[in-house]
């Protein structure tokens, strides 16, 4: 009951940046592995979270130009799995990817970093949801992009970040 109590002390300090929420992560998951049950601390900590990154924030964050803001946006979503199915999330942001007839520097860089988060997503080796996010990667490049140097580079990354 100490733990449960000083779960939600630390959840009732969280300002939005998620610090606590890690720290009382790595705190749970130490106790998970001595075999203590505490559903109720792991879904105060799910629901705290999801607050604090609803599924679309992690959209827009993972179609961020900014590679930083990308890699905390990953990051997350691979510490907490719980944050966005990564199906649905690699199918929205191949939305992204695949979408807008704007042709301006700022649409073209946030496409181009949904297309390159698709790629750094975590699959399981037998996910169904690999072999179908590579194929329409690699569709939307070559369909949506212009053959040139730039589309080559996006089309290495995400070659090299699929492990293909």
């Amino acid at each position: 009951a100490a733990f449960v109590d000083f779960a939600g002390h630390v959840l009732a300090l969280e300002d939005g940046s998620g610090a606590f929420c890690e720290v009382l992560h790595d705190l749970f998951k130490e106790r998970a592995a001595r075999g203590e049950t505490l559903e109720s601390v792991e879904s105060a900590l799910r629901e705290k979270l999801r607050s604090i990154r609803p599924f679309e924030s992690i959209v827009v964050l993972m179609s961020h130009p900014s590679p930083e803001l990308r890699a905390i946006s990953l990051s997350e979503v691979n510490k907490f799995p719980f944050l966005a199915d990564l199906g649905e999330l690699s199918q929205r942001l191949l939305d992204v990817g695949g979408g807008g007839d704007s042709a301006s520097a700022l649409a073209t860089a946030r496409r181009c970093a949904a297309l390159l988060s698709v790629s750094k997503l975590d699959f399981a080796p037998e996910s169904e949801h690999l072999p179908k996010a590579f194929s329409r990667v690699l569709h939307i490049i070559a369909h949506n992009f212009p053959h040139d140097s730039f589309s080559n580079v996006i089309h290495q990354a995400a070659v090299r970040c699929m492990g293909t």
